[in-house]
Order: C-alpha cells, then structure tokens, then sequence
C-alpha cells in the first residue's frame, strides 16, 4: 500500500441538553427524519438513519445503517462514559462515497471517530473529531474536497444530534 497522508479535522456544537441525553443521542443515533443535504446526494454519499451501539465499552460495537442499505460496524476503542468515545470502522467491501471511494480501503480512508463532550457554562459542547488519509500521489488534487465534504458532514452530524438532543 502507498505511503498515506494522515489527517484530522474537527467540528463542535453547542448543545442545552443534559449531559446523559446527549450521550444517549450520540451513540445511538436516530437521523432518518432529517434532511440531508442535496450536494451529498449529488456527489453520492449515503445518507446515514441510524447507528446503535450493539455493546458498551472498549472493544464494543456500533452497527451504521445508511439508505442506501449499507452499514458499516464501528468498533469502539475508547469509552468513559458521558464524556468521550472513539471507534474505528468496518465497512462492507461495496460500501462506496462518491460514486468510486471506498471510504475505509482505498485512496482515501476514514480510520477513526471520536465523540467529546464538556460543560461549557450552562450548555454542553459536543467535538467530532474525523482522522482520516489520502495517498500520498492524489493529496494534492484530493485534500481541499474531501476536507470540505468531510467538515460539511461532520456539520450535519452534530446538527441533527442538537436537534435530537434539545427536543
């Protein structure tokens, strides 16, 4: 395999909910009544309507289910409860972004999730964190797009989760 560049990028929101709701809309995700973004849909990322987690703690799982039928199992790495968790992701070899990416094993890569949440005054902020990798040889014409797409979806992610959350 060719050398990958490895990245981050982050997203945060502020949320006026209890700390255990919150975690409760984090880890097990209901998004399928939300709207998703049309320039997804044009660029072929499926829209993501629920993850639950199947077990808790290191060495967990998570199931990801998407419209178009995909899922992918989120193996989780770290767990303290109401405050962060991280997980790692096994997609189905068709699992497909973009029309062409296979997003876990090919030119790009997503390797790893992590959820942070802390109390800010009276509210609570959730971070996303994304660590993903470009092959070296398409960095340079990749990057920008896929941080943009990445940044929006984390976005929309955390949107419907304050939404989930505040109701």
């Amino acid at each position: 395999m060719e050398n990958q560049n490895l990245k981050t990028i982050s997203s945060s929101i502020i949320i006026n909910s209890s700390i255990e709701n919150i975690w409760d809309k984090i880890t097990n995700v209901e998004i399928e009544d939300f709207k998703f973004p049309w320039y997804f849909r044009l660029l072929n990322i499926p829209k993501p309507i629920r993850a639950e987690i199947i077990k808790e703690g290191i060495n967990g799982k998570r199931i990801a289910y998407f419209d178009n039928g995909k899922k992918f199992t989120q193996e989780i790495i770290t767990w303290k409860k109401c405050e962060t968790y991280s997980f790692t992701f096994n997609s189905e070899a068709t699992f497909k972004a973009g029309y062409i990416f296979n997003v876990f094993r090919g030119i790009f890569r997503i390797h790893k999730g992590t959820y942070y949440i802390t109390t800010i005054s009276a509210a609570n902020r959730i971070e996303l964190q994304t660590d993903y990798s470009i092959m070296n040889k398409f960095h340079w014409i990749l990057n920008k797009p896929i941080h943009l797409i990445l940044t929006n979806f984390q976005s929309y992610l955390l949107n419907t989760i304050k939404l989930t959350s505040e109701r």
